[in-house]
């Protein structure tokens, strides 16, 4: 065969004396990959120093031109969410590979992209993008230029583009022969022509003892691109160099150069800009929007401004897209965007815009209040009161329990008994039963006829029972406490409702944040023993999408207004419409088409694994059930983690790429029902990475 003449002078003269038998590819094609992959992965110097880079900005990671995944699987190690992009079908083929061997929760961890590094495209942006191996040798000019420009793409505000080079110490040309002994254990003649006039070195690698047969030859042409150069073209793309320096173990006549680079700052920092009025930019809290439970130095911030979300993901004002861990409040159980949902709201918007329950009915409320009986159950409850929130429909439930024992004759009853800790709504009937201080004192808030004790305390609910049961009109129970996730126990409800047989109390059970498959059922109180009198939905009643509420009240109950033809004074102009009605419907259609029940009870075997391999000091404990968790956290001598510094941990989650809710002493995880595994292993990777940005300790993958 012909010499190759732009070969190694010992690689041309080695092609030339196998004749037919040398097989000549690329380094990078289908055949050349499993050579380049054999010899690549004895290389660890340069992994250990970016991963030493990366671990400082958590979040997840792009990997460009990630190969046979030399950085792709000790990225994934670290806990983080990984994209692997290569144009070879060869190299990705060798991935796919390993990651079927390796655990599970990496593999989940991972996304495999056959693509041109140069224009690549993702709706993401990440915290990381790594370019290894001198990959950026791999390109001419127009190349890098186009490389740039995807990686300032790409990048999450903060973010970091860490990457190497190769320099050349000698001014002249020469060639050298080096043996290797790669992964395999094969041993291989490793030649290499540096030509820095040329701006190029050609590589080609053999086995050191070729068998009978087919010998392949690998070869690669690379540019030499020195560090300097590199640097002033990083500048004039709008990426600032933060650090650079040797790496290591190179070869005697050469180095490597490791450098790690951002996104020019821009004028204002995203971080901290805030929106305008016209040409004139307002200062921190004097925006027109004014936000719920933002402190004013947090208003007004681009990061916190969602403009879109699909699926399981929220796009901000900043560029930043997000995964939701906290199912938009947990009122999206089924994701954001459903399109029948979306499409049944169309319908009814354009058939009647507008239509209420007050002194009228309409046909959408109609349908929506059979389906909601036939969902909870019709042989227990009979009718169905719409409200706007959950806090209006906590204030509906104690007007309707004191009129229910007004009709049977005990207008004394007006106590209503809830839970410390509980929360229901911050309307002021239901901000005093919230069992938490919200600075209800502050409000002049009317507490003098509700009560508190603590949960899964029976005794302390029976004491309080003793002395004034014949004044009470409701006990006002969650399933699972809002506010830090905590389930009643069995042997809390059997009492609970021993006691409700005893004293003659109406049992609501606030179902606005554990209804509709939240905790393995539809609802949560169908597991309990005997069914409440009132039970109340919201949030994933329409998945979010409109303002809606309603309370379900038991045949009994009902029974009580219909016989004495009693009016409950109670109307809400948006309750009951049939834009809110149709919602209602098509989410329940939803809901069943996707088994959705049944997703959500998956997702939370996954967080049960999840949490049970989640080890970091911070981490004091968990609890919880079905898709509603929450992690307490705990200071380096044990205490437990101020509630003050609960939003820094929340913020460091966040910037690492998801959205969790802050807790008591710590965060609670709320995921859509239709969370993916991979989602999950997502939302727990960013919640290390948190984490260990947080407290400057590494949590184990």
């Amino acid at each position: 065969m012909t010499p190759r003449t732009d070969l190694p002078r010992q690689a041309r003269e080695l092609v030339s004396e196998l004749g037919e038998r040398a097989v000549v590819c690329d380094m990078y094609d289908l055949t050349g990959s499993a050579v380049y992959h054999d010899v690549a992965g004895t290389d660890t110097h340069e992994v250990r120093e970016l991963i030493s880079l990366v671990r400082r900005v958590p979040g997840p990671v792009l990997d460009l031109a990630a190969g046979s995944g030399r950085l792709t699987l000790p990225l994934l190690a670290l806990g983080r969410q990984v994209t692997a992009v290569d144009l070879s079908e060869g190299m990705l083929a060798l991935l796919a590979a390993r990651l079927e061997e390796s655990p599970a929760r990496l593999r989940e961890r991972c996304t495999l992209v056959k693509a041109d590094m140069r224009t690549f495209t993702s709706p993401h942006r990440f915290a990381v993008i790594v370019l290894g191996t001198s990959s950026i040798s791999l390109l001419d000019a127009e190349g890098r230029a186009a490389l740039y420009e995807t990686v300032r793409e790409h990048l999450a505000p903060g973010g970091r583009f860490v990457l190497s080079t190769v320099e050349l110490d000698a001014v002249d040309g020469h060639e050298v022969e080096v043996p290797f002994v790669g992964v395999s254990g094969t041993s291989y003649r490793f030649f290499e022509r540096w030509n820095p006039e040329a701006g190029r070195r050609v590589v080609a690698i053999c086995p050191a003892e070729p068998q009978d047969g087919p010998v392949t030859v690998a070869t690669s042409t690379v540019a030499v691109v020195p560090a300097d150069r590199l640097e002033a073209e990083l500048a004039e793309a709008g990426l600032t160099v933060l650090s650079r320096h040797a790496l290591g173990d190179a070869g005697a006549r050469h180095r490597d150069i490791l450098m790690e680079a951002k996104a020019a700052d821009p004028p204002r920092s995203s971080a901290n800009r805030h929106v305008t009025s016209g040409d004139r930019q307002t200062e921190p809290g004097t925006a027109p929007l004014w936000p719920a439970l933002l402190t004013p130095d947090q208003q007004g911030r681009d990061e916190l401004c969602a403009v879109s979300a699909k699926g399981v993901r929220i796009r901000f004002a900043d560029g930043r897209e997000l995964l939701c861990g906290t199912s938009g409040l947990w009122n999206t159980n089924l994701g954001y965007g459903n399109p029948a949902i979306a499409a049944a709201v169309s319908k009814a918007l354009s058939e009647a815009s507008y239509l209420n329950v007050f002194r009228y009915e309409n046909d959408h409320a109609r349908r929506a209040a059979a389906a909601l009986i036939e969902l909870c159950g019709a042989d227990h409850y009979a009718r169905v009161v719409f409200s706007t929130s959950g806090g209006a429909a906590n204030d509906l439930a104690m007007k309707l329990a004191r009129h229910y024992h007004a009709l049977r004759g005990d207008d004394r009853r007006k106590l209503v008994v809830g839970l410390s800790g509980g929360y229901h709504g911050m309307t002021f009937g239901a901000f005093a039963l919230s069992g938490e201080d919200f600075g209800q004192r502050l409000y002049g808030v009317d507490q003098r006829l509700v009560r508190h004790v603590r949960p899964n305390d029976a005794g302390e609910l029976a004491r309080l029972l003793e002395r004034q049961g014949g004044q009470v009109a409701a006990v006002v129970v969650e399933p699972v406490l809002g506010s830090g996730a905590v389930p009643l126990t069995g042997e809390y409800l059997a009492e609970l409702l021993r006691l409700r047989r005893e004293h003659g109390f109406l049992l609501v059970a606030d179902e606005v944040a554990t209804g509709f498959g939240r905790t393995g059922s539809f609802f949560a109180s169908q597991g309990w023993p005997e069914q409440p009198d009132l039970l109340l939905a919201s949030k994933g009643l329409t998945n979010g999408v409109s303002a809606a509420a309603v309370v379900v009240a038991s045949r009994p109950v009902a029974a009580a207004f219909s016989e004495a033809g009693a009016v409950l004074a109670h109307a809400e102009t948006q309750a009951g419409t049939p834009v809110t009605c149709a919602a209602i419907l098509a989410t329940i259609g939803e809901m069943r088409r996707l088994d959705a029940v049944a997703l959500g009870r998956r997702v939370s075997v996954r967080l049960d694994e999840e949490l049970a391999a989640l080890r970091h000091p911070m981490v004091a404990g968990t609890s919880g059930v079905g898709c509603f968790r929450a992690i307490r956290l705990r200071t380096p001598d044990g205490a437990e983690l101020p509630q003050a510094e609960v939003p820094a941990v929340v913020a460091a989650v966040r910037r690492a790429g998801a959205v969790v809710h802050p807790g008591v002493n710590g965060v609670q995880l709320v995921p859509a029902l239709t969370y993916t595994a991979a989602d999950v292993s997502e939302l727990f990777g960013c919640l290390r990475a948190g984490l260990s940005a947080y407290s400057g300790r590494e949590v184990p993958a």
